[in-house]
């Protein structure tokens, strides 16, 4: 284990799940886990709410290091440090910003988009987070539709994103949207302790694909 509290990188192989429809068999050593969870087909019946994302700005900063410094966003974190506000200043000059948007739905700002391209190959790496006074009023389906619209539009043909896979609210959301683990990616294990959980233990990292 490194000092970012990695483990060992195995095959998909040997994570704790068993899902056919994921190319993945095994037995399963936690707990039982749905693989309709997994379904790639986009859920063509939801319904979003109107999100709009608009550029970070210096006075978003303190904002965007309080929430990424509350432990309930750090948990869920690959990189679960704090940061200071030097840090933050210094990731707004060096243009850290660029690949985030402010998440506005009814003009309160909700909670932020991620997009990162890689032009070349034509992936884009997207992600979302939602504040703390707006989580638990499911809108991180229409906050992550949007941020998938937004990948697109800018000229994504695949898109990715890295999630526990503890995070079941989180898994369905981005099956919802076609989302499927990628089987060609090794797993990362991240030593946490999530909520409900009375000691800190490996939970696997995945990634998850949607392929044009």
């Amino acid at each position: 284990m490194d000092k970012a509290g990695i483990l060992s990188r195995p095959t998909l192989a040997a994570v704790p799940w068993a899902c056919a429809d994921a190319g993945i068999t095994g037995t399963c050593r936690r707990k039982a886990i749905a693989c309709a969870a997994l379904s790639p087909s986009v859920n063509s019946h939801l319904s979003y709410d109107p999100i709009t994302l608009r550029e970070v700005r210096v006075s978003d900063l303190e904002l965007l290091r309080a929430h990424r410094n509350d432990p309930g966003t750090r948990v869920w974190l690959e990189n679960s440090d704090e940061i200071s506000a030097t840090q933050q200043a210094e990731w707004y000059r060096l243009g850290g910003s660029k690949g985030v948007r402010i998440a506005v739905l009814a003009g309160a700002d909700v909670g932020l988009s991620r997009i990162s391209m890689d032009a070349a190959g034509g992936v884009a790496l997207v992600g979302l987070d939602i504040f703390r006074p707006y989580r638990g009023k499911a809108l991180a389906k229409s906050v992550f539709y949007a941020t998938c619209n937004a990948a697109m539009a800018a000229g994504a043909k695949d898109l990715a994103l890295w999630v526990f896979w503890d995070n079941r609210y989180a898994v369905r959301v981005y099956s919802a949207q076609g989302f499927a683990i990628d089987a060609s990616e090794p797993v990362k294990w991240f030593v946490r302790q999530f909520p409900q959980e009375s000691h800190p233990a490996p939970h696997a990292y995945i990634k998850m694909t949607r392929r044009s």
